[in-house]
């Protein structure tokens, strides 16, 4: 009950749940475009079928793909996110070499 009031209540305060601030709207015209075939088809006499959260990301990222795709900055996308991730990795990466003294 708690969950459905948490739910209803991100939706009331115009808050898509599991969306990020960066996607909020893309991310709420895909659930509208969901809800409306869901719709259609439970009109149909269908069951509902609900896609997983793992299935909404694929989804939502092959969505910016294309978007990057059509304006050409695949790359450049690629090429921060490469960047980005290599600053998280060196993060991890110890800067002095350890022997057996240091550890006792």
């Amino acid at each position: 009950m708690l969950l459905l009031g948490v739910v209803l209540l991100g939706v009331v305060l115009g808050n898509v749940v599991g969306c990020t601030a960066r996607s909020h709207n893309a991310c709420a015209q895909s659930t509208i475009k969901t809800q409306a075939t869901q719709r259609e088809a439970r009109s149909q006499g269908k069951a509902p079928y609900y896609l997983k959260k793992s299935e909404k990301r694929k989804l939502e990222l092959l969505e910016r793909y294309k978007e990057l795709s059509s304006a050409g900055k695949v790359d450049q996308y690629l090429e921060k996110r490469r960047k980005r991730n290599a600053a998280k990795d060196h993060k991890l990466v110890p800067s002095t070499r350890r022997t057996m003294m240091d550890d006792e």
